[in-house]
C-alpha cells in the first residue's frame, strides 16, 4: 500500500525546513491487484453460476479447494524466482488470486456456454410456502416421483398474483440444459395452471 515518505529538506541556505510529502507505492505488487480481482471474480461467479448449476454444494466446494490448492503443486522457490514471492506470498497468491479466478472460469464456461435446452413437464403433488417477504413470495412444489428434490431452487415458482391460482397449478415445466463442462444447469421453471 502506498505509504507517506518525508523526503529530504528542501531550500537549503534558506533557514527554512521544509518538508515535502510524497507517496511511494514500493510495496504494491501486481499480485495484489489479481488476489483482490479473482476472489470477488471467484465469489460472485459461485453465487451466480454455481447457483444455476445442478450439482451438490459438496462438489462445489471440492472443486473451490482443489482449484485454490492446484498451483501449490509448483515448488515455493519457482515462485521467488520468477515473481520474487516469499512462502506466504505464494500461498496466498493461490488461495485468493488464482484458486476462485480458475474456479468462476470453470463456472462461467459450464453456465454460459451450453447445448440444446431440454424440457420436460411433471406433475405437482403437494405446494406448501418456501419463503415470504414483504416483496415477493415463493411457493415450493412437490413433484411426482421426487423429481429435482435434491434442487429446491429448481422447484419454486413464485406466489400467483390471486389466492386462487394456488390451486390450479397442476404442473411444472423445467428447462434445463448440459453444460460445455458436461455439467446440467438450470433455465427456467415455469407453472402450468389448468
Amino acid at each position: 500500500m502506498g505509504m507517506l515518505q518525508k523526503t529530504d529538506r528542501l531550500g537549503k541556505g534558506s533557514g527554512k525546513d521544509k518538508v515535502v510529502w510524497q507517496t511511494h507505492n514500493r510495496d504494491w505488487h501486481w499480485a495484489y491487484n489479481w488476489m483482490l480481482g479473482g476472489f470477488f471474480f471467484g465469489l460472485f461467479s459461485l453465487v451466480i453460476a454455481g447457483g444455476q448449476t445442478l450439482v451438490s454444494a459438496y462438489f462445489l466446494a471440492r472443486v473451490v479447494v482443489f482449484c485454490c490448492l492446484a498451483g501449490l503443486v509448483i515448488p515455493v522457490k519457482w515462485y521467488n524466482r520468477w515473481w520474487k514471492f516469499g512462502t506466504w506470498e505464494a500461498l496466498m497468491f493461490n488461495l485468493l488470486g488464482v484458486g476462485p479466478t480458475v474456479c468462476g472460469l470453470l463456472l462461467c464456461t459450464n453456465l454460459f456456454f451450453h447445448g440444446s435446452a431440454i424440457t420436460e413437464t411433471l406433475r405437482v403433488e403437494d405446494i406448501e410456502l418456501s419463503r415470504s417477504t414483504e416483496l415477493q413470495a415463493k411457493l415450493l412444489c412437490d413433484l411426482e416421483g421426487d423429481a429435482w428434490q435434491a434442487f429446491p431452487k429448481v422447484r419454486e415458482v413464485a406466489l400467483p398474483t390471486h389466492p386462487n391460482q394456488v390451486a390450479q397449478i397442476k404442473k411444472l415445466r423445467i428447462t434445463t440444459a448440459e453444460g460445455a463442462l458436461g455439467y446440467p444447469i438450470w433455465i427456467s421453471t415455469t407453472p402450468i395452471m389448468d
